[in-house]
């Protein structure tokens, strides 16, 4: 059997009766479950431990996320405008883990967040990006949300201005035409921002602290200090860069040292001299620190969480740029380069490498971007025949496409050409699983 990744649904992973769901979330672990609701307003009420940091994300239907939410600061969900409909929800563990459950009820009103599935304004949750007369777009960011716009340029090069709020730390992704990401940068240090490359832009304005309303505008001149965004520069690509007071400094001997200052992100790139090659990180054990891992191209391959995966083993050679950035906590970290693979090395391939591999325990999920070669293309799958393994197929904006079980077709067809992120997760049992390109 072959699947499709098109716009094919989820599928519900229910543990319990219809209006109650429970399971246990390992770290970096990720549970899904689908409700109908009966009413206008329903509630459905996540109860989790007090020590772990978990977070639910709510889709419309098969495709489309509304919310991505902490259930440490909201325990109950109002969904709205859903009767009859069909809601998803994704609940994720970002540190810690441990028994999760989810019932409908009446919930508690102190920590209710609502959901509305109706809406004609573009959105990404409750952020919101208006076009105004004259050309700008006005809106609201709401943690932690994102709001999307884009904009043809009439000149080139050609310069916006942002206004943001003065007590909340917005930043903002820049993609190209093709959704190569083209920069990420701080609107606290950077409020002018100039196009160099004429054509289309795409802009993903982010919190990472506070929420507000923000606008921008189409400006004559360059304004105050520009950060300069170019479609031919793509990623930085200078050894040492920095944003807002965080570091990423060159040592002798190929590594690299700085410090991360919440909520600021140290970014520096490395081109590999061997394929594989292994790459070992120092960080402070009371922080929580991540990082985003691209390729050559602007492809986000991975997200680590660098708590567990000190070590990260790099394939398919070539240019790698690492992101990396706190959720809690701030300090020193360094990164070298070392022989071998250590010890449990997290594996991060190229997307335009032709085979992707890894090993799974239960329960366990893995994942890799895919730039697809030609349209359509198929990835055939081996896992172990006493496992339960699924894939999970995203598009280049995060929308899943299909989660699909191995055991009833080992080929996944991807139609639409770009970018892709298939997560590989186990259901049942353990064991290697590759992944090739035919």
């Amino acid at each position: 059997m072959r699947y499709i990744a098109l716009l094919l649904g989820l599928a519900a992973l229910a543990t319990a009766a219809e209006t109650k769901f429970s399971g246990y979330l390992w770290d970096d672990d990720s549970a899904t479950f689908v409700v109908r609701p009966t009413s206008e307003l329903e509630n459905w009420e996540f109860t989790v431990p007090g020590d772990v940091y978990f977070w639910v994300k709510v889709y419309d239907g098969y495709t489309s996320m509304l919310e991505d939410f902490d259930l440490s600061e909201h325990k109950t969900v109002t969904v709205k405008g859903a009767k009859g409909k069909r809601v998803l929800f994704k609940i994720y563990a970002v540190a810690g883990e441990g028994k999760w459950s989810a019932a409908s009820g009446t919930g508690s009103a102190e920590s209710r967040y609502t959901v509305t599935l109706a809406g004609t304004t573009p959105k990404s949750g409750r952020s919101t990006a208006t076009p105004t007369d004259g050309g700008g777009f006005t809106g609201t960011i709401v943690e932690p949300d994102t709001a999307r716009f884009s904009v043809t340029t009439r000149s080139d090069p050609e310069t916006w201005k942002f206004e943001i709020p003065s007590d909340a730390y917005f930043w903002m992704k820049i993609d190209d035409e093709n959704g190569r990401e083209l920069d990420d940068l701080r609107l606290q240090t950077s409020r002018y921002v100039k196009l160099v490359g004429g054509g289309k832009f795409s802009f993903r304005l982010y919190t990472v602290g506070g929420d507000g309303a923000w606008s921008a505008k189409r400006m004559s001149g360059s304004g105050d200090n520009p950060h300069v965004v170019s479609k031919s520069a793509g990623k930085p690509s200078s050894p040492t860069t920095s944003s807002g007071r965080s570091t990423a400094n060159p040592k002798p001997g190929g590594r690299f040292e700085g410090v991360i200052v919440e909520p600021d992100t140290a970014r520096f790139s490395v081109t590999t001299k061997a394929d594989p090659e292994t790459w070992k990180f120092e960080i402070p054990s009371d922080a929580y620190f991540w990082m985003k891992i691209d390729d050559a191209q602007g492809n986000e391959l991975d997200d680590v969480r660098l708590q567990t995966s000190r070590y990260v083993r790099l394939v398919g050679g070539g240019k790698f740029s690492f992101r990396l950035y706190t959720v809690g906590g701030d300090g020193s970290w360094s990164a070298k380069r070392i022989s071998g693979s250590g010890e449990n090395p997290h594996v991060v391939t190229a997307a335009t490498a032709g085979t992707h591999s890894g090993a799974l325990d239960e329960n366990g999920a893995q994942s890799f971007v895919v730039v697809a070669q030609k349209d359509p293309e198929d990835w055939k799958f081996t896992w172990p025949s006493d496992a339960d393994f699924r894939v999970r197929v995203h598009d280049r904006d995060g929308d899943e496409l299909g989660d699909f079980d191995l055991s009833e077709g080992s080929t996944i067809t991807l139609r639409g050409g770009g970018k892709f992120t298939l997560e590989v997760r186990s259901e049942d049992g353990r064991g290697a699983w590759t992944a090739k390109r035919q």
